[in-house]
C-alpha cells in the first residue's frame, strides 16, 4: 500500500556561504548573514579543529532567510 503526502511549499530559503544573497550592506558596509563566533574559553584546539573543517569545505556557512526578505532587499537595490 503506498502513502500519498503532499507538503506546503516553504517561504524559507536557505543560502550557502558565496552566493550573492548571502551577504547584505548597510550602505557603507558589506555584512554576511551568518556568522560563526568562538567563546573565549573554546580550547585552542576544537578551534583549530572547525577552522581546518571550513578550509576543507566539510563546514559551511548557511543563512536561512524569508523569501519576502530577500524580495525586499532587490526592491530596495
Amino acid at each position: 500500500m503506498a502513502i500519498n503526502y503532499s507538503t506546503l511549499p516553504s517561504n524559507v530559503r536557505s543560502i550557502k556561504q558565496g552566493e550573492g544573497e548571502f551577504y547584505i550592506t548597510d550602505g557603507l558596509m558589506v555584512h554576511s548573514r551568518a556568522e560563526l563566533k568562538f567563546a573565549p574559553d573554546c580550547p585552542t584546539d576544537v578551534a583549530a579543529a572547525i577552522i581546518d573543517a571550513f578550509r576543507n569545505n566539510h563546514v559551511y556557512l548557511i543563512a536561512n532567510v524569508y523569501d519576502k526578505e530577500l524580495m525586499w532587499q532587490t526592491l530596495s537595490q
